[in-house]
């Protein structure tokens, strides 16, 4: 500001000048993202969406621009637009990886005796062998197995385990025959939990 006056001798002139802010000199700054339609916020104001082709902001004067969208990291960057000329800025914004909930451990099955269980299905198969002798003129004769049987929370059969007593061309389908038992789910504090048994039955054969 300037203003022209006279004094004369002898006088006290008072002068008063009111000074005017100047205008701030401006820079461009483009903005875009990858993916785009980012918020963009400038010093935690917020400015738009990306791309931004015409976002001026004070020059000399160093800036924080943040980029923000969902399913994605937040992105931050210091810039300092000068006069005369456009300060790009470009970002790859990073998906956030949303870690997969661990699976809980499968519970340890508890030990119970096969009286603590109740079967619902599944019956003993009838087992025909060659070469297989018989007391006296009977068609067909009884063996006794045990097996030690694991349910799950469903009471469906899991594993099968055979006694050392069951002969070997009778494994298979035993063993089939055992997994296709069901039972009630065992509970354990009115909770149904995974329970293993031993189970003793009389298997029958019969002769070819």
């Amino acid at each position: 500001m300037a203003r022209t006056f006279e004094i004369e001798g002898g006088e006290t002139e008072r002068v008063s000048i009111q000074l005017q802010r100047e205008a701030p000199r401006m820079g461009k700054v483009r903005v875009s993202s990858t993916p785009a339609g980012a918020t963009v916020r400038v010093d935690g104001e917020y400015k738009g969406d990306t791309p931004l082709t015409k976002l001026k902001l004070p020059a000399g004067e160093t800036i924080v621009i943040e980029l923000t969208l969902d399913g994605y990291k937040k992105w931050r960057k210091r810039v300092t637009p000068a006069i005369n000329d456009v300060a790009r800025v470009t970002a790859t914004l990073e998906p956030i990886v949303k870690e997969k909930p661990k699976p809980e451990p499968p519970a340890k099955p508890v030990k119970v005796s096969a009286s603590d269980v109740t079967k619902v299905s599944g019956n003993l198969p009838s087992i025909r062998l060659r070469n297989v002798k018989l007391d006296g003129n009977k068609p067909a004769t009884t063996k006794p197995i045990s097996a030690r049987l694991c349910i799950d929370t469903r009471g469906k059969v899991t594993t099968v385990t055979l006694g050392k007593s069951v002969p070997a061309k009778m494994v298979t389908t035993l063993r089939r025959a055992l997994k296709a038992w069901r039972y009630k789910p065992y509970r354990s504090s009115s909770k149904a939990v995974p329970a293993c048994f031993v189970s003793r039955f009389r298997l029958k054969i019969e002769a070819l």
